[in-house]
């Protein structure tokens, strides 16, 4: 049903599957009909499309409907560039084709994705789209390691996707590694090689599984409440995991960590340079930590890792840590040249997806947007925008409302509202120049010659010229300014056999008459001077001021 509505508000022309050319001239083509990715790796999905030769293509994008609840529209999709979910995840590259990359894909990316090609007559997709599927791995223990009369037990790194090797970790340490395609299972002894496991698929041995303890009831571990943190630059962000260690253990010590090269020190992050008096410990949980980093700069962008050493000398750290990556606000405008009465979208957009699912707020001319617009997450929707609403947009995050982001103008673009033509002539030769100050600027001038009650299209291009005029020239040529707006065409301009000499009779004519005028204007000084000399001086003002001074 969403498809049907969807194709019935846009006029879409054809329902067709992958690599099919439908009747009216559409297709649409997939790299592939399913992707199954690793969460934390990068996908990679490109569409292509033909199109029917009399459309002009204004825009391609990417969508999914599983987002459609943060659409203005739930049957109108809108690019995945402008979701907050998607924040500094996507990238688009345009050639004859549109190339989409997710990076660090989360279980929640799972679902369709779809192209939309936006044409002048209409928007065109398809219902097949491509389907990705976001997978962890599991570790699965068979039989249950609680029976003591189990002497060993299998592991299997469980994982939905397809891939053939994979590796084994032991207390956080490299085990060892399964070469057997799509068996990924190894075997264990009981009291030679209890501890916690972890499994990772070989080409992403960064990607770990969730460890299990087996023939014990407590291991080495350490769990991060989130791998992925985003924060605003200048704000304060929380780091948190809790951890576990073996019950003939004692804690000694625990710290935070930057592994700043290869080699196995490790720095307590309170006592490094770049974060004296900006880090702080709050957690007062048994076996939980919570690092608080104040004052969040670019450089802060790393990963961080937790560490634990007991008495008895163990030691464990995580691995992977948690990726901070910081980031400020910008606003985005869509479309680029704004009309009146068009439905304008403004983006609140981050270059990575903020934490803890942030409150938007919107400012215009540094004051509260009013109730009016429509606000869905990230986005602000001017609908049918009008000259009020001229001005310069900031958006901030609540909470954060001291770190709003630049200010960006929102202008109206028009048509060309006056379209002149100028004359310029040589010899028999005359060249019209098509002039037109509005913006966007004009990017097509086309020229048309009217000759009696026909019309005809002779050039193009800003300038046109028209050379060996004849006596028996005469033709009437106007022309249309052309930009993303619309066109306006200019009056029309006569051009005869007799304008050359009519040219240059109005410039003689013009010299002749300045001559003249010039030799009036200067006789009619002299006689003023002359007159103004004779003329008694006791009826002028200035005179009697004098005259009383001097009395």
């Amino acid at each position: 049903m969403y498809f049907v509505g969807l194709f019935i508000l846009f006029g879409m022309a054809l329902l067709c599957a992958p690599g099919v050319v439908g009747q009216y001239g559409w297709g649409m083509f997939y790299n592939s009909k399913g992707i199954c990715a690793m969460k934390g790796t990068a996908v990679v999905m490109t569409c292509s499309y033909v199109h029917p030769r009399n459309y002009r293509i204004l825009s391609v994008f990417w969508f999914t409907p599983k987002q459609k609840e943060n659409w203005f529209d739930k049957d109108e999709p809108e690019d995945l560039l402008l979701d907050s979910d998607y924040a500094g995840r996507v990238v688009y590259i345009k050639t004859d084709y549109l190339k989409l990359t997710i990076t660090d894909v989360r279980e929640r990316d799972s679902g369709k994705y779809y192209c939309m090609v936006v044409s002048d007559k209409g928007n065109f997709s398809d219902s097949s789209g491509l389907a990705l599927k976001v997978t962890v791995p599991e570790v699965k223990v068979d039989p249950y390691p609680w029976n003591l009369d189990v002497k060993s037990i299998k592991l299997n790194c469980s994982i939905s996707c397809s891939f053939k090797t994979f590796k084994w970790y032991k207390n956080g340490q490299y085990f060892t590694q399964t070469y057997i395609p799509d068996n990924p299972v190894i075997e264990i002894q009981r009291n030679e090689d209890e501890g916690s496991y972890a499994c990772a698929v070989a080409a992403q041995d960064g990607l770990l599984s969730s460890a299990r303890c087996v023939f014990t009831e407590q291991c080495w571990g350490v769990t991060h409440a989130a791998m992925r943190v985003c924060a605003l630059k200048g704000s304060s962000i929380d780091l948190s995991c809790t951890y576990t260690f073996p019950p003939n253990h004692t804690l000694n010590s625990s710290l935070w960590y930057i592994q700043w090269d290869k080699s196995a020190n490790v720095k307590d992050l309170r006592l490094h340079e770049e974060y004296l008096g900006r880090v702080d410990y709050l957690g007062t949980k048994v076996r939980e930590s919570i690092m608080r980093i104040t004052d969040v700069k670019d450089s802060d962008t790393n990963e961080y890792r937790f560490s634990i050493l007991t008495h008895e000398g163990g030691s464990f750290h995580s691995k992977p840590g948690v990726i901070l990556n910081v980031t400020e606000l910008e606003v985005k405008v869509s479309p680029d040249s704004v009309r009146e009465g068009q439905r304008v979208t403004l983006t609140c957009s981050a270059t990575c997806t903020l934490s803890n699912n942030p409150t938007y707020i919107w400012y215009k001319n540094r004051q509260p947007v009013s109730d009016k617009h429509t606000t869905r997450d990230n986005r602000l929707y001017l609908n049918s925008c009008s000259r009020e609403d001229e001005g310069s947009y900031s958006c901030a995050v609540r909470g954060h409302e001291g770190r709003p982001s630049p200010e960006v103008p929102l202008r109206f673009a028009y048509y060309p509202k006056r379209t002149l033509v100028l004359i310029s002539h040589f010899m028999k030769s005359v060249t019209l120049t098509c002039t037109s100050d509005v913006s966007p600027p004009v990017h097509t001038y086309t020229w048309y010659k009217l000759n009696g009650a026909e019309t005809s299209q002779v050039g193009s291009g800003q300038n046109y010229s028209l050379t060996n005029i004849s006596s028996e020239s005469n033709a009437q040529y106007f022309c249309e300014a052309k930009n993303d707006v619309g066109a306006r065409n200019s009056t029309a301009v006569s051009i005869t056999g007799t304008n050359t000499k009519t040219y240059t009779a109005i410039i003689y004519g013009s010299i002749g008459t300045i001559t003249v005028l010039a030799a009036v204007l200067v006789t009619g000084v002299l006689w003023m001077r002359k007159r103004t000399s004779c003329e008694p001086r006791g009826t002028n003002g200035l005179w009697k001021a004098v005259s009383n001074a001097q009395q």
